[in-house]
């Protein structure tokens, strides 16, 4: 991988995660269907890249919620959750390029 460089607050919010958590905390949201608990997380100070990646998953988590059928929201369910995985993805991905 190329060098990454990131600014200190960047690194701090990064460190700051813990991935198992924010596994737990995407799951609970998926099914809430609302952020709540990531909201505490410095999840939009790690850098554009992770906060892209959250944008999508609040925007997926907001169809979510307003679907209304039941196939609809099965399908906007896996959204959310694939939204969310790409979250996670982000946030290892840089957590491994910053070592």
């Amino acid at each position: 991988m190329g060098v990454i460089n990131l600014t200190e607050e960047q690194r701090t919010a990064l460190a700051a995660i813990d991935e198992r958590a924010l596994d737990s905390l995407i799951d609970r949201a998926c099914d809430d269907g609302r952020l709540g608990e990531l909201y505490h997380l410095p999840l939009s100070r790690c850098g554009p890249y992770v906060g892209s990646k959250l944008h999508s998953f609040e925007q997926a988590l907001k169809a979510y919620r307003e679907a209304k059928s039941a196939k609809n929201r099965e399908t906007k369910h896996y959204s959310a959750v694939r939204a969310g995985r790409d979250v996670s993805f982000a946030i290892s991905q840089m957590k491994r390029r910053m070592e």
